[in-house]
């Protein structure tokens, strides 16, 4: 049986499940970004792109932890998504920041 099938949402019910592939965005970008990937992208966006939403998703499916793939496409962003990533690190929520394709021999990073 699935732990969703068990019951009310809860996390007293989830079963150590990680979702290793999610995408979010901090609060002031989400509906930009969600909107790019959809008009752009072709990308089908399922959830509202927040921290929050993906929470709620969370409780609601029973899953545990879910990694959070941060997207940097130019150097200039990965400052931003660090300290973003910093900010939103939990014990559910892993951040997996990103380097932009064109800055990965950056050293400056490597600290």
């Amino acid at each position: 049986m699935h732990a969703m099938e068990e019951g009310p949402s809860s996390v007293s019910f989830m079963q150590g499940i990680i979702d290793f592939h999610t995408h979010a965005f901090p609060d002031a970008l989400a509906d930009g970004a969600v909107k790019v990937l959809q008009q752009k992208g072709g990308i089908a966006v399922h959830l509202g792109g927040r921290i929050s939403s993906l929470l709620e998703s969370m409780d609601r499916l029973g899953v545990e932890k879910s990694v959070v793939c941060s997207i940097a496409t130019k150097p200039s962003q990965f400052e931003p998504i660090l300290a973003w990533s910093k900010k939103i690190r939990s014990e559910r929520i892993i951040p997996f920041p990103s380097l932009p394709p064109t800055d990965w021999e950056n050293k400056r990073h490597g600290n």
